[in-house]
């Protein structure tokens, strides 16, 4: 897809996403979709697991569905059974059956 300008040239536009998480990663996947050259720029020298957990509900499995990543993601994940809210001592404050 390409995009004209007012001087009737016509070229693909680029785009720089600033940061390389998760919703970099969809935004850039989501402009190359749409025809632009999309790069990523991430301040880590690279990319690594960092021990932090990552839920993502419906709405946004169904976009990464969209952008053609959800099948893989899925081979990967575990869905989320329940969720709770805990003190800072780790006694459940509320627990929650999201199955």
């Amino acid at each position: 897809m390409t995009h004209s300008h007012t001087n009737n040239s016509s070229r693909q536009l680029d785009v720089a996403v600033i940061g390389g998480g998760i919703g970099g990663l969809a935004a850039a996947l989501a402009l190359r979709h749409a025809g632009f050259n999309a790069t990523v720029y991430e301040r880590a020298p690279e990319i690594r697991e960092i021990g932090a957990g990552l839920g993502l509900w419906a709405n946004a499995l169904r976009i990464l569905d969209q952008l053609g990543v959800g099948d893989r993601l899925r081979t990967i994940c575990q869905p989320v059974e329940s969720a709770g809210i805990f003190s800072h001592r780790g006694q459940p404050l509320s627990l929650s059956d999201v199955a």
